[in-house]
């Protein structure tokens, strides 16, 4: 497996990349990931049983002018990746991620006749149709930036969009419909959790309790869910019970979509005393006590592929407020606690909030079970991805 982040790392993509992995090696599958290291861990390590190599080069990248990083961490991963995959001995090469670093994977795939699997992960950033649109100029980049995909034995589409987009662009490569998978065990609600989380945090338990998850960057709406919750909060009759918005994630500059304004708002002294908690990147070990220790879930996203975060939150029973967008509305489209808005407005935000906290049951700190269909399972995505693998290694 080929991605771009992963563990410690933040990102969707690469956490999801190896869960999968993890969940494969349990079925009798055996999996390498190959990664950047862009936190500087351990350049080989194994994790539940599968290896995950990571390039060097790092402390190099990091001493040239930031226009220039993303660039050169860009062309060593590729020819780090390339190299990998020619001396290693691979029955299937799959890529979290439709981007430039899938083209080593790409062209190894033709001269070595090893089945190649893409994973199209974000919706209006690695998709056919917006690589079709890539270029400088009058110059067309989107052969280039679509080489992968154009070439893969399996495109995998984790949303409907994505799908229609491929088969409309290249017809003839099959496109398979996977969603992300989730330990649902591991996210699984109880008392003893939400109480751990709450003291952790030094919230009282009659306290409502938003949580969003993922990087401080505009496409996720992060500006708008805290104007939002401003509105909500600021409209509130006095007495009313106490409340708090917890952003877990990045709230760095890492992310080249990274909103400032979001993470002033966020650190503002009128946000902190409407209850906002900038927690910073949460460590995966402590995030099923996070999602515990909340009332609801806030996704205001405008595009995603399908956000580990929401499978998550949705198996630690939690309900969720999020705009209407490809990926979500796959997940929420049956969830019948759950409210959808047409975009991410301060307006709508506040509303929908309002509505969450006044059917709140404050004294609810027994069983809150699963939300999450079983198909979004992890057992279940990686017997999927077995059965491929085993289709295409054998055809």
């Amino acid at each position: 497996m080929i991605a771009c982040l992963a563990p410690p790392a933040y990102s969707g993509a690469g956490t999801q990349a190896l869960a999968l992995a993890v969940g494969l090696q349990s079925q009798g599958v055996k999996s390498e990931l190959l990664t950047y290291n862009r936190v500087r861990a351990r350049r080989v390590e194994v994790i539940e049983g599968v290896t995950v190599r990571r390039c060097g080069g790092e402390r190099l990248v990091r001493r040239l002018p930031y226009a220039l990083r993303d660039w050169s961490r860009l062309l060593i991963f590729t020819i780090w990746s390339g190299a990998r995959l020619s001396v290693g001995h691979y029955d299937v090469y799959h890529v979290h991620g439709n981007y430039l670093y899938a083209l080593p994977a790409a062209i190894l795939s033709r001269l070595r006749k090893v089945p190649l699997i893409v994973k199209v992960t974000l919706l209006g950033d690695d998709d056919a149709e917006t690589h079709a649109r890539r270029g400088r100029g009058p110059v067309s980049l989107g052969w280039l930036f679509n080489f992968s995909s154009r070439n893969a034995s399996t495109l995998i589409a984790t949303n409907e969009e994505v799908a229609r987009r491929h088969q409309v662009h290249f017809p003839d490569v099959p496109v398979a419909e996977f969603s992300n998978g989730v330990d649902v065990a591991r996210f699984a609600f109880s008392s003893a959790a939400r109480a751990s989380g709450r003291r952790a945090l030094r919230i009282d338990d009659d306290t409502f309790v938003a949580l969003f998850v993922g990087y401080l960057q505009a496409r996720k709406g992060v500006t708008e869910l805290l104007e939002g919750w401003l509105q909500f909060v600021e409209s509130r009759p006095a007495g009313a019970p106490k409340v708090a918005l917890l952003l877990a994630g990045p709230d760095q500059d890492f992310s080249p979509e990274f909103s400032s304004r979001a993470a002033d708002l966020a650190s503002s002294a009128r946000a902190k005393q409407a209850g906002v908690r900038v927690l910073g990147h949460v460590p995966p070990e402590r995030m099923p006590q996070t999602y515990a220790s909340a009332d609801v879930f806030v996704l205001p996203t405008s595009g995603e592929g399908m956000p580990n975060s929401l499978l998550e939150a949705l198996a630690a029973g939690l309900p969720a407020l999020a705009t209407s967008v490809p990926g979500v509305v796959d997940v929420l489209a049956d969830e019948p606690d759950s409210v959808l808005v047409a975009r991410a407005s301060a307006s709508e935000i506040a509303q929908a909030l309002s509505r969450f906290a006044s059917r709140l049951d404050a004294s609810t700190n027994g069983a809150r079970p699963s939300r999450l269909p079983a198909r979004y399972s992890l057992a279940h995505t990686a017997e999927r991805y077995r059965a491929l693998y085993e289709a295409l290694a054998h055809s």
